[in-house]
């Protein structure tokens, strides 16, 4: 399980495998690296030219059931309320962290509210000249 994860997140350059020794070693991709590197460590292998065996049989377990997975796991981490930092052990969140989550959405849509108020006042005929003006100076 945890070899089709670490494939699946090499695959994707969200992880660098690189050879060190006959050793694999993961890390995060760094903007400063060349990207014939960060190709190279991607597939596997460290500036060799034949794909190393164990990238090929990772490369051939991942299915299609896990790629739909991950396309879901991609959407959660997507969303703001599900990434942010919590106990490992909880998995539903409590009454407390539910009423949290509603009072900070509730003031959001407050603003949002209020900023929709101020766009229409803005943008109501007798207020346009206005508008013009500014963006003439």
């Amino acid at each position: 399980k945890v070899a089709s994860t670490l494939a699946m997140a090499t695959g994707k350059v969200r992880l660098l495998r690189i050879n060190h020794d006959g050793k694999f070693r993961y890390s995060l991709p760094d903007d400063g690296l060349p990207e014939k590197q960060k190709a190279c460590s991607a597939m596997g292998r460290d500036d060799n030219p034949a794909p190393q065996p164990e990238a090929i049989k990772l490369a051939a377990s991942v299915t299609a059931a896990e790629a739909s997975t991950d396309n879901v796991a991609d959407l959660i981490q997507s969303i703001p309320s599900f990434t942010e930092r919590r106990h490992d052990d909880v998995v539903i969140p409590t009454p407390r962290a539910i009423s949290a989550e509603i009072r900070r959405t509730e003031a959001k849509l407050k603003r949002l509210k209020k900023c929709r108020e101020i766009s229409r006042q803005v943008h109501k005929p007798g207020n346009r000249a206005l508008w013009q003006g500014l963006s003439t100076e």
